[in-house]
């Protein structure tokens, strides 16, 4: 599917192409490792409700930054700073329908995941969730290297097909592209 994307060059181009070709559109999302908040920004200025995590101290600057620049107001989801660990009782995982990872999950402490992981297995199949993760193609499989302190998770075809295990559904699997139904 992903060769077959036509030439998007901003993003109102690629918020259109997305309502346009969208099979399925969230109503509560959480955005994993959000950085600069590409993603909460674009999915709230859809209407979605979004809880968005990272760790970094200066992500609430970042946030309002990207949200200003990419449609000229200031979002309105919920942001929190923190590891999974200390956001996990903060946030209202009931009404989560989608939980979103962009090029974040082997930067999460294989021990911090597990923990976060098992305590929302059952939400997400109570809540007939669907998990996207999604990284560089040719990044796979993931996982720390001597040179690269970043990538503190192997992520590879053995940690999806656990991932997977759990689920109902594969929607899309292909390297570091996973989207899975509970």
């Amino acid at each position: 599917y992903l060769n077959d994307l036509p030439e998007i060059e901003s993003v109102t181009e690629q918020i259109n192409y997305l309502q346009q070709t969208a099979t399925r559109k969230p109503r509560s999302v959480l955005e994993i490792g959000s950085g600069r908040g590409e993603v909460s920004a674009a999915l709230d200025s859809l209407g979605v409700a979004v809880q968005s995590i990272d760790v970094n101290a200066s992500v609430e600057q970042y946030h309002r930054t990207t949200s200003q620049i990419m449609f000229g107001k200031e979002s309105t989801y919920d942001l929190f700073i923190g590891d999974l660990d200390t956001t996990f009782d903060f946030l209202d995982l009931s009404v989560i329908d989608t939980v979103i990872l962009v090029e974040t999950i082997e930067h999460i402490f294989p021990n911090e995941w597990d923990r976060f992981y098992n305590k929302i297995k059952t939400i997400l199949t109570a809540n007939n969730c669907q998990l996207i993760a999604t990284n560089e193609k040719w990044y796979w499989p993931l996982g720390h290297t001597g040179d690269c302190n970043e990538h503190v998770n192997k992520i590879d075809d053995d940690f999806y097909d656990v991932l997977c295990s759990d689920a109902k559904k594969i929607c899309y699997r292909s390297t570091s592209h996973l989207c899975i139904e509970y």
